[in-house]
């Protein structure tokens, strides 16, 4: 029983570095690509194995104004068009 719950807290631990890790980069990724397209703000989304957006990534405005959008963006792979709310 001890054996399943450590190799099942060695999982959860992997994932959530991985998933830390990958937000970090992401956000270093939008950051470096505004700074080299000169705009103010950026957002990259990743997609999640069901093609839905799993994480959303934004730089360029406070956590004030980010929470008056609203609504995260919507869609997936197969999407024209990711859909989200207007400012």
């Amino acid at each position: 029983m001890q054996t399943k719950q450590l190799a099942a807290t060695r999982t959860l631990l992997a994932t959530l570095v991985q998933s830390t890790l990958r937000e970090g980069l992401l956000q270093i990724a939008i950051e470096a690509l505004m700074e080299l397209i000169r705009v103010k703000y950026g957002a990259i989304a990743m997609l999640g194995e069901n093609g839905h957006v799993a994480q959303f990534v934004h730089a360029g405005m406070n956590a004030d104004v980010a929470a008056q959008i609203g609504t995260l963006p919507v869609g997936g792979a197969g999407d024209s068009v990711l859909s989200s709310a207007a400012i």
